[in-house]
C-alpha cells in the first residue's frame, strides 16, 4: 500500500493537470463563448474532439486506405462453404433422430462458398438519401461517436450546413467570410446566437500539420482512376486533403477557422518565404500549368503555386546574371587600365623603356671595356637584345587585347548558339533568346478577357478575338527577343526558328509568303529588346497577391460548396482506389467496378459542373453515389481479410465481390429498401470444376477436413438432409429436400 500510493497520486495528478490544460486552451481560445455556454457543454465537446483524434481499439479495416478518416463496419461476419453430397441412403435404417455418416470434403459433389453479412447495417443514418435526407442531421451527429461516420455521411453532413435553416439571418450569413464566420463575436453580436464549438487548438495544429508536411509519392494517387470532373485530382493533393479534414469537423464554424489558419499557412510559410506548396504536382524542370478541368479553387491555389515558382525562376535568373554582369565588368576594368597604360605612343613608350635598358648595358658596356673583359661584353649585348624583343612583342599584346570588337551582328539577351545558320549570313549562327515565360491563365481569368455578347455567335468572336490578343502579345515578345539576340536576322529565320513547320523544303508556307500576312507585319513592327528589358506579360507578384486576398476574403458559402465537391472526390478516390487494390486489379480496372464508377462520377459531375448553384438535394443525391461506391469497396476489403491474401483464391473473391454488389444495384433499381437491401445481400459463388474445387481445399486453412450428412424423416415434409461442413475457416449447414 505504501508503494501504491504515492503512484496512484501521481496518475491522479497528471490526469487532472492535463484535463486543466485542455480547459484553458479551450477556454483562452473562445472567450466570448464561455460567457454563453456552460461548462457541462465545453467538457463534453472537448471529449467528442479528443476521442475522435485518435482510436487506441484496433478495426478490421485498419490497413485500408479510408482508415485515416473513418473506421467503416465489416459488411460479412463469415466466409462459408456448402458441400452437397448425392448418395442413395436406405430410409427404413433411420430414427427420429438420424443416423450420422461421415465422409470426406473431397467427396462432395458440388461446392458452394458463401459470404453472411452481418447482422447490423454497413452504413447507418443516410441510406434515406435515396429518398429523402434525414430530418435532423445534427440530432444524429451527437448521439454517434465521431470516427463510426462513413465519408459518405460526413459529406452529406458537411453539405447540409450550406442550408441550414438560419431564419431571417440567412442572407447574411450566406454573405459571410470565412474570418467572420469564425469569430464568436460574429455570431453573438450579429447574428444573436451561440457559436457552434470550434476544436481545441492541438487539433488544429494536427490538421496543419498532416496538410503542410513533406509528402513523398505521387499526390494525385493512380492514374487508372480518372477524378471527378471540376473537383480535384487524386485524393493526397493539398486541397483534398482539407476537405477530408473539414468534412470531419462537421459544422461551419470549425471549417471556417480551418479554412483561416490554411490560409496564413500559405501566406507567411509559403508565399512570403518563396517556399513551393506541397502536395501539388511535381513538374521538374517543366513550367507548371493550371488544370482547367479543375474547380475554379483548385485552379487558384495551382495559381498561386506556379506565382511561387516564377519567382524562384526570376530570383535564380537575376543572381545568374548579376554574376555574369560582375565578371562581364571585371574583364572591361581590366581592359581599362590596359588602355591607359597604353594610350597612343604605346609603341614608342615601350621602345624608349627597351632603349633604356639598352643604355643600362651600355653603361655595363662602357665599365667592362674600360676592363678590358671581351666575354662579358658579348654577354651584355646578347642580353639587351633579348630584353628589346620581349618588350616590343608585350606590347603589340597588350594593344590587341585594348582593342574593342568590332563585330557588327553581335546581339544581347542570349540564351545560347543553336546549329542553325541565318540564310542571309551563312557564317553566323542563330542565337537563342531569353524569352519571357507565357501567362498563366485560370478559367475565370480567362472568362474575365470576354464580355458576354448579345448571342452565341457573338460571343464566340469575342473569345477568338481574346485568344488571339493574347497570342499575338506573346508573338510579338518572342519576336522582339530574337531579333534582340539576332540583329541582322530576317523574317525567314525567324520562322525557321519560331515554326519549324511553316518552312519546308526550303521555302515559307503558303500561310507565312502571303503578302502582309500577320507574322510578317508584327515581326516588321518589333523592336529588339531584350526580354529582360520587356514589359512583363505575367507578373507573379501581382498574380499571387490576387489570389491569396481572394482566398482570405472570399464568401464561406463559395468554399464551402467547393470543399464538399472535392471532398466527394477525395472520397470516390479513396474507396475505388481501395476496391481495386483488394481485387488485385494491377493493369485494369474491374469492368463492373468501373461500370459503377462511372455512374458515380457522371451523377457528381453534373452537380459540381456548377457548384455555386447546386441545391440540398443535388448533395443528397451525390452523397448517395458515394456510399454505393464506399459499400462496394468495404465488400472487396471485407472479402479479402476473411478470405486471406493467397493470389489462388482471388477468383473466389472476385465471384462473391460481383455477385453481392450486383444484388444490391438490383434492388436499389427496384426502388427497394436499400439498407434493408443491402444486410440482406450476400455473396454466393459455385464451384463446378474439379480445378476450382482442388484449389479452395488446398488453400484452406484446416487440416482436418470432415462432411457429417443427418438424415431425418418428417411426416408433413417428407425426407429432408441436412448437410454439415466444418473446418477451422469454413462451417455451414444447409438443407435440401
Amino acid at each position: 500500500r505504501q508503494r501504491i500510493e504515492p503512484i496512484f497520486r501521481r496518475v491522479l495528478f497528471i490526469n487532472m493537470l492535463r484535463a486543466a490544460t485542455r480547459r484553458s486552451s479551450s477556454y483562452n481560445r473562445c472567450s466570448s463563448s464561455n460567457r454563453c455556454s456552460s461548462n457541462t457543454h465545453d467538457t463534453n465537446s472537448i471529449t467528442e474532439w479528443s476521442s475522435s483524434s485518435s482510436s487506441s481499439s484496433p478495426s478490421w479495416d485498419d490497413e485500408q486506405i479510408w482508415s485515416q478518416w473513418v473506421c467503416l463496419p465489416d459488411p460479412f461476419d463469415s466466409i462459408e462453404i456448402d458441400c452437397f453430397f448425392e448418395r442413395n441412403v436406405e430410409l427404413h435404417n433411420c430414427v427420429s433422430d438420424g443416423d450420422l455418416v461421415e465422409d470426406g470434403l473431397d467427396n462432395a459433389n458440388m461446392y458452394t462458398i458463401r459470404s453472411i453479412p452481418n447482422g447490423g447495417g454497413l452504413v447507418g443514418g443516410i441510406a434515406a438519401l435515396s429518398g429523402a435526407p434525414p430530418a435532423d442531421i445534427s440530432q444524429m451527429s451527437r448521439n454517434r461517436p465521431q470516427h463510426s461516420f462513413s465519408l459518405a455521411e460526413l459529406l452529406h453532413i458537411s453539405s447540409s450546413e450550406i442550408f441550414l435553416d438560419r431564419g431571417e439571418n440567412f442572407d447574411l450569413y450566406s454573405l459571410a467570410s470565412a474570418n467572420e464566420i469564425a469569430s464568436d463575436e460574429w455570431w453573438i453580436d450579429r447574428l444573436g446566437t451561440h457559436p457552434p464549438h470550434a476544436p481545441p487548438e492541438a487539433v488544429m495544429e494536427d490538421i496543419l500539420l498532416d496538410l503542410f508536411q513533406d509528402f513523398i509519392g505521387e499526390c494525385h494517387g493512380i492514374d487508372a482512376i480518372a477524378s471527378i470532373p471540376k473537383t480535384a485530382r487524386g485524393y493526397q493533393s493539398l486541397l483534398s486533403r482539407v476537405s477530408l479534414h473539414a468534412m470531419k469537423l462537421k459544422n461551419s464554424r470549425a471549417i471556417a477557422e480551418l479554412w483561416n489558419k490554411f490560409t496564413k499557412e500559405l501566406r507567411y510559410k509559403h508565399w512570403e518565404r518563396g517556399v513551393p506548396l506541397p502536395r501539388m504536382s511535381k513538374h521538374g524542370s517543366k513550367e507548371i500549368e493550371v488544370d482547367h478541368s479543375a474547380c475554379i479553387l483548385d485552379q487558384q491555389l495551382q495559381l498561386l503555386n506556379a506565382c511561387i515558382h516564377r519567382r524562384l525562376r526570376q530570383s535564380e535568373g537575376a543572381t545568374r546574371t548579376k554574376k555574369e554582369s560582375d565578371s562581364k565588368d571585371v574583364v572591361k576594368r581590366n581592359l581599362l587600365k590596359l588602355k591607359k597604360k597604353e594610350k597612343p605612343g604605346v609603341l614608342n613608350e615601350s621602345k624608349r623603356n627597351a632603349s633604356a635598358c639598352v643604355w643600362k648595358a651600355d653603361d655595363d658596356l662602357d665599365l667592362n671595356a674600360l676592363l678590358n673583359d671581351d666575354m662579358a661584353l658579348a654577354a651584355a649585348n646578347a642580353s639587351a637584345s633579348q630584353k628589346t624583343e620581349e618588350m616590343f612583342e608585350d606590347a603589340r599584346d597588350d594593344v590587341m587585347l585594348a582593342e574593342p570588337s568590332s563585330n557588327e551582328d553581335e546581339g544581347f539577351g542570349v540564351k545560347s548558339a543553336l546549329e542553325m545558320r541565318l540564310l542571309e549570313h551563312p557564317h553566323v549562327f542563330i542565337r537563342e533568346p531569353e524569352m519571357q515565360l507565357h501567362p498563366i491563365y485560370t478559367e475565370e481569368s480567362l472568362h474575365a478577357l470576354i464580355e458576354d455578347g448579345d448571342d452565341e455567335g457573338e460571343r464566340d468572336t469575342k473569345r477568338r478575338n481574346a485568344r488571339l490578343a493574347v497570342s499575338n502579345d506573346m508573338l510579338v515578345s518572342d519576336m522582339c527577343a530574337f531579333k534582340a539576340a539576332n540583329p541582322i536576322a530576317g523574317f525567314v529565320d525567324f520562322v525557321r526558328w519560331h515554326s519549324p513547320r511553316d518552312f519546308l523544303e526550303g521555302k515559307l508556307s503558303e500561310r507565312m509568303s502571303k503578302p502582309g500576312n500577320t507574322w510578317e507585319t508584327l515581326f516588321k513592327e518589333a523592336e529588339p529588346t531584350a526580354a529582360s528589358d520587356q514589359k512583363l506579360l505575367f507578373d507573379p507578384i501581382a498574380e499571387g497577391e490576387r489570389v491569396l486576398h481572394l482566398l482570405e476574403t472570399a464568401k464561406f458559402d463559395t468554399i464551402l460548396r467547393y470543399l464538399c465537391a472535392i471532398g466527394a472526390n477525395a472520397a470516390f478516390c479513396i474507396y475505388a482506389k481501395s476496391c481495386m487494390n483488394n481485387l488485385r486489379c494491377a493493369e485494369s480496372i474491374h469492368p463492373l467496378l468501373e461500370e459503377k464508377m462511372q455512374r458515380c462520377r457522371g451523377v457528381c459531375a453534373s452537380v459540381f459542373y456548377d457548384v455555386k448553384q447546386a441545391q440540398k438535394e443535388d448533395f443528397a443525391q451525390a452523397a448517395y453515389e458515394i456510399q454505393l461506391i464506399e459499400r462496394t469497396a468495404s465488400r472487396a476489403a471485407s472479402l479479402r481479410k476473411h478470405v486471406g491474401e493467397k493470389s489462388e483464391l482471388n477468383f473466389v473473391i472476385e465471384r462473391l465481390w460481383i455477385d453481392s454488389v450486383q444484388r444490391e444495384y438490383e434492388s436499389q433499381a427496384n426502388e427497394e429498401d436499400v439498407d434493408a437491401a443491402f444486410n440482406a445481400v450476400d455473396g454466393v459463388c459455385a464451384l463446378s470444376k474439379d480445378e476450382e474445387r482442388h484449389v479452395v481445399l488446398e488453400n484452406i486453412a484446416a487440416k482436418q477436413k470432415l462432411a457429417c450428412e443427418y438424415e431425418i424423416e418428417e411426416k408433413t415434409k417428407g425426407v429432408s438432409r441436412l448437410h454439415v461442413s466444418a473446418s477451422a475457416r469454413f462451417v455451414r449447414v444447409s438443407s435440401i429436400s
